[in-house]
Formats: structure tokens, C-alpha cells, sequence
């Protein structure tokens, strides 16, 4: 089954228009006069109706290939070096500019590979767990970096 086709089947089963966007049912407007609670409270949350429901899919596929490979929540219960998913980004970002669409042994999209590596750097940072082996140096750096970036923006206004 291609991605496009399990992506109707799952937009089928949870109700789509025709341009594949999920339905969203308006709430009645006086339902925050109503003083429900549980509405106001969630109010306060962040939502996660706004996030692509493409991509979590692919996103999952893509970690229950690394369960498979690694283990299950092995992220959780690690220490991670941070250059580790930085060079695993950098070589899906590679290869999916250099037109190669899915990973070989997941039959992903790279860019899927490249949202889980970002999910599991937030999560090791979070959890304290993260062995930030970024170089210590590279602060030092940014100035510079800033100013070659102002040059390029500088050079294109021309």
C-alpha cells in the first residue's frame, strides 16, 4: 500500500473532504458561556488538531521500525549523544535533496526519519538524558556566522 493510499484509508475512517483535510466540527458559540469546565481547562492546552495527520503516520511507521531495531522507548531509557541523531538528520536531509524519496529500509520518506530524530532529541533533552556533545566552541562562531549571513542578505538586495 503507497502512503497516499493508507492515508485515505485513515482520512476515510476519521471523515475528510475532498482535498484530503480533516473535517472540523465548529463548537456551538455558546459553549464557553456554558461554563464547562472540562472545555476550559483544555482551552488552556496546547492543541493537537493543527498537527499533520500525514506525518504522524509516517512519523509512527518510522519509530516502530527503530522499536523493531533498537528496541522499544530505547530513546527513554538511554542517555543519547546529541551527534548521533545530528548526523542521522543530516544524512536524510541528504539524500531526500538528492531525490532519493523513501529510506530503504523503511520505505519512508526521509523527512519522516528526520521529524522522529528531532522528536526523540526533545524528548532526551527533556528528560535530562541528552549527552550534549555539540561542540563548545561553535559559540563562539555564531557572530561570524551572522555576519556572512547579513553579507548574503546584503548581496541579494543588489
Amino acid at each position: 500500500m503507497t502512503d497516499e493510499e493508507m492515508y485515505r484509508q485513515m482520512t476515510d475512517l476519521h471523515g475528510a473532504d475532498v482535498a484530503g483535510r480533516r473535517k472540523l466540527v465548529d463548537p456551538p458559540a455558546t459553549l464557553g458561556a456554558t461554563g464547562d469546565p472540562k472545555r476550559e481547562a483544555g482551552s488552556r492546552k496546547p492543541s493537537y488538531m493543527n498537527r499533520s495527520l500525514i506525518a504522524r503516520v509516517l512519523v509512527s511507521r518510522v519509530m516502530e521500525t527503530g522499536a523493531e531495531k533498537y528496541g522499544a522507548y530505547n530513546w527513554v531509557e538511554h542517555p543519547m549523544r546529541a551527534s548521533t541523531y545530528y548526523d542521522a538528520i543530516n544524512r536524510h536531509m541528504e539524500l531526500w535533496l538528492d531525490g532519493h524519496e523513501k529510506d530503504e529500509e523503511s520505505d519512508v520518506t526521509h523527512l519522516a526519519h528526520v521529524i522522529a530524530c528531532c522528536e526523540i532529541l526533545i524528548e532526551q533533552q527533556a528528560l535530562g538524558k541528552l549527552i550534549d556533545d555539540r561542540p563548545k566552541d561553535m559559540a563562539s562562531l555564531a557572530g561570524v556566522f551572522k555576519e556572512l549571513m547579513r553579507k548574503k542578505a546584503l548581496t541579494n538586495e543588489d
